[in-house]
């Protein structure tokens, strides 16, 4: 069984101001700070509102070898196959305040001194992101890696970027229940049907719970018979994969994306139509609008809810109905929201 670590290049740790401070009811060494979208328990006395910090996000794997983060020995040292030892940063809850990430003021880090508010120091401060590895034995054998010219599915934490939220503002938007499973790709080229896990192909197998999908459901023939070079991305969930938190007893896929076969993503009416036509399912639509006008703090608390088997879904993913490029990120605007009580759950 090989384990493959998903590679990504997040930013996880990054030069950020402190725009809030708040007290916090009957605790008087402590307060609350607030950074670009995130809350986190500070000592008292330590920052000032604006002034410039360095702000570990949720995921974050520190090094153990830097005794700057020897204090989190306690409560966050985890040792990972692929990533060795480390300090994992999670969601936690401190005297009934939510806690997201970590921060320190800049004195801490000389190495960064000079840098602008914004600037992505991850790698300097030999920060990896924390993940569980994607367990290939059990989808099928690799045979190449993923197409690079297919987008892969990485939605971006809101609060990190908010500036996202006025990209969409006023547009035509849908919201979607975010799945708790594994990334899966399935497209057609040449009349033959290909199969990618997040960052690899995959031979066809009997085994592959993939693959007992796709012939379940008779996609080899759909996908050709269509004949329009498609992609399909979304989520396969149930047994053994990640927690099965919607307790299915067989595996299903819910999709998300269908891409052309320039690999654009498709409006969401054509989205669902294509889906239609091939007897698949979409992620859940929880709501639909001509006109998005959402707050942070209103998007927090929708993302509350639960899955029909009882746990707490993962969050919601929100975009716009027509496919638009962020000027933020030159990648099509798209983000999503988590549940904090999924978070604190899994943490």
């Amino acid at each position: 069984m090989e384990l493959v670590m998903e590679r990504t290049k997040r930013r996880l740790v990054s030069i950020q101001t402190i725009d809030d401070l708040q007290p916090i009811p009957g605790a008087d060494l402590i307060e609350v700070a607030t950074v670009m979208g995130w809350n986190i328990v500070v000592k008292k006395g330590e920052f000032q509102v604006g002034a410039a910090c360095v702000y570990f996000e949720v995921d974050s794997f520190l090094p153990i070898t830097d005794e700057r983060f020897s204090f989190l020995k306690d409560s966050s040292f985890k040792r990972s196959e692929l990533l060795g030892e480390g300090y994992r940063i999670r969601t936690v809850m401190l005297r009934k305040q939510l806690s997201q990430g970590l921060v320190f003021p800049l004195s801490v880090f000389p190495e960064v001194a000079g840098l602008v508010v914004g600037a992505d120091v991850t790698e300097l401060l030999q920060v990896q992101k924390w993940v569980i590895p994607e367990v290939i034995g059990t989808m099928g054998t690799v045979i190449a890696d993923y197409p690079a010219n297919i987008p892969k599915s990485n939605e971006l934490r809101l609060q990190s970027y908010l500036d996202l939220l006025s990209e969409l503002m006023g547009k035509p938007y849908y919201i979607a229940m975010k799945m708790d499973g594994t990334s899966v790709t399935i497209f057609e080229k040449d009349g033959e049907v290909h199969v990618c896990t997040r960052n690899s192909e995959i031979a066809e197998d009997k085994d592959s719970p993939i693959w007992k999908y796709i012939h379940r459901n008779n996609l080899v023939e759909k996908l050709k018979v269509m004949g329009k070079g498609i992609t399909l991305q979304g989520e396969l969930c149930g047994p053994k994969i990640q927690k099965n938190r919607l307790k299915l007893q067989t595996h299903e896929v819910y999709f998300f994306n269908v891409r052309d076969e320039q690999s654009k993503l498709l409006a969401f009416d054509d989205f669902l139509e294509t889906l239609k036509q091939l007897e698949v399912a979409s992620v859940p639509i929880l709501e639909q609008g001509d006109c998005f006008n959402y707050t942070l703090a209103e998007l927090i608390e929708k993302a509350k809810g639960r899955y029909p088997s009882g746990n707490p879904m993962e969050g919601n993913v929100i975009r716009p109905k027509e496919p638009i490029i962020s000027s933020i990120t030159g990648k099509e605007l798209s983000f999503k929201v988590l549940n904090n009580q999924f978070l604190l759950k899994e943490a």
